[in-house]
């Protein structure tokens, strides 16, 4: 299972909000546990290739990190997400390689937006942060999955 965290320790800076941000691959953390990350444009970017890839059955995608030289390299195919977890300092290097169900993924990644929309719009921020923009990519790719949704048997 692959579960992507943060925790509430939000600090703002003149254009970003930073919080400690990372995936939890069945008890190993990428990057790692304390990672902090600008956690609205990643939610975003990685909603928005999630979304794009959402109905094919073959695709390939990464997931960047903002700072650092992490990703997560993607293949899908059907509903199978084989993902490796990239370090890319001088040398590319396989930290972690994981298989999950795309569906599930989108899921998990759907409910941990979520939380973020909610618990920032409850802060009643004086800047927008792209909280505007996250919050259309959310509605997107949730929209999408609720239509697969209804498509099961």
């Amino acid at each position: 299972m692959v579960n992507v965290c943060f925790k509430n320790d939000f600090s703002f800076s003149e254009s970003n909000i930073d919080t400690i941000f990372y995936v939890d691959i069945e008890g190993q953390c990428f990057p790692d546990e304390q990672w902090t990350d600008f956690i609205v444009p990643v939610l975003e970017m990685w909603i928005n290739n999630l979304s794009t890839n959402y109905n094919a059955s073959k695709a390939g995608f990464k997931l960047y990190f903002m700072d650092g030289p992490y990703y997560i390299e993607c293949q899908k195919e059907n509903s199978q997400l084989k993902m490796k977890f990239i370090e890319d300092r001088s040398k590319r290097r396989v930290v972690i390689e994981d298989e999950v169900d795309f569906f599930q993924f989108t899921e998990q990644l759907l409910i941990t937006t979520s939380y973020v929309i909610n618990f920032l719009s409850t802060l009643k921020l004086k800047k927008a942060y792209g909280l505007a923009d996250l919050k259309r990519a959310y509605k997107t790719l949730k929209g999408k999955a609720e239509k697969h949704e209804k498509t099961l048997p």
